[in-house]
């Protein structure tokens, strides 16, 4: 946009115009970077709830920067909401929902989404358990019941532990079906 400086004649004026534009410019820029890690898994630790019910996780998308992101209350499994697994202070692998700017009061800030319902969460989790052997592997979650199964098909037949831990951690059974290519 373009900026009139004949108009603005006070010094602090200006410098204050420019100052919320270089904030607006480096949110943007922010949100473009984090952009590119949705639809991936974090781990994150649990810091606190708000009056609806809603998570508050800390996670690190990238390596250095820690965030509080957002977990709405209809994005966790009903079998989870009353459980202990969801305690301040526990951690727990959440999916990367969404990444997007807002204006808060006047001020932009980052708005990261989580959830634990997604079909990719349980793909991802069973891709971390695998390593490097994920790469040569095709898995596709086809259907998810939260709390109750999940259904999986793969290129590959997967190791036994492999499903087990991400099982225990969405707390649901895991059905695998081995299709070939």
């Amino acid at each position: 946009r373009v900026v009139d400086l004949a108009r603005i004649k006070a010094r602090n004026t200006l410098q204050r115009h420019l100052e919320k534009k270089l904030v607006t410019v480096s949110l943007l820029k922010q949100t473009r970077n984090y952009k590119y890690y949705e639809r991936e898994i974090r781990w994150g630790e649990i810091t606190g709830y708000d009056s609806e019910g809603n998570l508050h996780v800390e996670i690190k998308i990238v390596d250095s920067d820690k965030i509080t992101a957002l977990c709405p209350l209809n994005r966790i499994g009903v079998h989870e909401r009353d459980s202990g697994n969801f305690t301040i202070g526990m951690r727990r692998a959440f999916h990367i929902r969404r990444v997007e700017p807002v204006s808060l009061n006047g001020t932009g800030r980052l708005k990261v989404i989580v959830d634990r319902v997604s079909k990719t969460l349980v793909e991802e989790l069973i891709k971390e358990q695998l390593t490097e052997a994920a790469e040569k592997i095709h898995i596709r979650c086809t259907n998810r019941y939260v709390g109750q199964k999940s259904f999986v098909l793969t290129s590959k037949r997967l190791p036994k532990s492999a499903v087990s831990c991400a099982a225990k951690e969405l707390g649901e059974h895991i059905q695998v079906r081995y299709v070939g290519n």
